[in-house]
């Protein structure tokens, strides 16, 4: 198991026996098939850290509920973005020629209009 998903892990534990009402919420993981057809529409390959991230947690939309409401209401706190909400922020980005360094942004986590993301073929 990676480092990412022990940790990950570490912290789906503490929530189930400290906050089982948060825990409950996390949304479930999604396959890796279902990550890759998501992400296929996308002209690189992103980071095995995604995709272990979206197998450990689906992310929300913005139809669900979010981090913001479930563990800590009114500060802002960023969401882990649901891959097709990513593939969306992508396309706005894309057409707002939103860049990096040249480079395409990927939003993993967002609140509002702020992303926090990773950077296209970024080594």
């Amino acid at each position: 198991m990676s480092k990412l998903l022990n940790a990950l892990n570490c912290i789906r534990a503490y929530l189930e026996s400290n906050y089982p009402d948060v825990a409950e919420k996390l949304p479930p993981g999604l396959l890796l098939e279902e990550i890759e057809e998501i992400f296929k529409i996308l002209p690189y390959e992103l980071p095995q850290e995604v995709y272990q991230l979206y197998q450990w947690c689906g992310g929300w939309s913005r139809e669900t509920e979010n981090w913001d409401t479930v563990f800590a209401p009114y500060y802002g706190t960023m969401t882990l973005c649901s891959p097709q909400g990513g593939i969306e922020t992508v396309k706005v980005f894309e057409k707002s020629q939103v860049k990096y360094i040249g480079k395409p942004l990927i939003p993993i986590f967002g609140f509002d209009r702020i992303h926090l993301c990773i950077v296209e073929d970024w080594q």
